[in-house]
């Protein structure tokens, strides 16, 4: 009799580590599945959310001015403003568009510098920080112009942010 319950228990092992098997590799594949449809889902989000702004930048600049006003804790009269401001640089920025990137990058920086003028010291260091930031962040996006793609409907990249060196060449 303990011969047969020893044979039992070691056919049991092998079944049971195989179960376990099959169920982690089932679940690494579920896991997997799941992230990859997770960050396809994100890059779907993420190019509506930016078609969505290149189709109405007045959204946009609705929810900048949003984000300023959490932010920055701007007064009413200081988000009044800074609304105007980004209303008079869309404009100008359309009327620009595609043919003078250059112009509209100076139309630009003259807002950042009637924005920085409305701020208080403290709001306009933030400011100043985010700005830079954004640039940082479309100049990782875009790289350094010898690696970008050509842009569209005639218009140029833009520029690196200040003191940012291009990347050599790979």
């Amino acid at each position: 009799m303990a011969d047969h319950a020893t044979s039992e228990s070691d056919q049991a092992l092998p079944q049971t580590r195989r179960s376990w098997l099959k169920t982690a590799a089932l679940s690494l594949a579920l896991l997997l599945s799941g992230a990859v449809i997770g960050s396809g889902v994100t890059v779907i989000a993420l190019r509506r959310r930016a078609d969505e702004a290149r189709r109405h930048p007045e959204w946009l600049s609705r929810r900048t001015l949003a984000r300023m006003r959490d932010r920055l804790d701007l007064s009413d009269a200081q988000a009044e403003q800074i609304r105007q401001i980004f209303a008079n640089t869309r404009r100008q920025a359309q009327m620009l568009r595609g043919e003078h990137r250059r112009e509209a990058r100076a139309i630009m920086d003259v807002m950042h510098e009637d924005v920085s003028a409305v701020l208080t010291p403290e709001q306009r260091a933030e400011w100043e920080r985010w700005i830079r930031r954004a640039r940082e962040r479309a100049f990782r996006r875009n790289g350094p112009k010898e690696h970008r793609k050509p842009p569209r409907r005639g218009g140029t990249p833009p520029s690196p942010p200040d003191g940012a060196a291009p990347e050599p060449p790979r």
